[in-house]
């Protein structure tokens, strides 16, 4: 990736991160979505609990 790229990435995936502590019920796609980002981030995305 291109810094630009990594620094987008960084941004969603901070973004991603903290709406999962904000929402209730998550919509069903974001199963697919944490997933990707897990892998993307070699286990540095960690689920709100």
């Amino acid at each position: 990736m291109v810094p630009a790229d990594e620094a987008a990435a960084k941004r969603v995936f901070r973004v991603l991160n903290r709406a999962t502590k904000a929402w209730k019920m998550l919509p069903r796609e974001w199963v697919m979505a944490t997933t990707e980002r897990a892998v993307e981030f070699e286990g540095r995305f960690i689920p709100a609990s």
